[in-house]
């Protein structure tokens, strides 16, 4: 279970607005989804950032991470360049990504 290991993921989309709900959206290997709380890279508004916890990354294989950003509004309607958005008030930003963690000695 390694402990402090950072994680940056570029979103694409200014993730700066007072409201939002950034968390990066985890899917371990055994298929279990979690969702690790991000904030915000000092200087660059639409990169997140996570330094991970005990329990995180407890499992051996691939990973799964994708940034999330949410707002308590219903709606995002041209928020941040995603013109015609609106309904559910969240979007999965930037690529997916896949990291794999290995047993010592592998």
């Amino acid at each position: 279970d390694d402990l402090g290991i950072g994680f940056e993921i570029e979103t694409g989309v200014d993730c700066s607005a007072a409201g939002l709900v950034k968390t990066l959206e985890v899917i371990k290997p055994d298929g279990t989804a979690v969702s690790w709380s991000a904030t915000l890279k000092t200087g660059d508004n639409s990169v997140l950032e996570y330094t991970s916890q005990s329990g995180d990354l407890n499992q051996s294989g691939e990973y799964k991470l994708q940034a999330k950003i949410a707002s308590g509004q219903v709606g995002m309607s041209g928020y941040s360049g995603y013109s015609g958005y609106s309904g559910t008030p969240e979007i999965l930003a930037g690529d997916t990504a896949y990291f794999r963690v290995r047993e010592l000695g592998d």
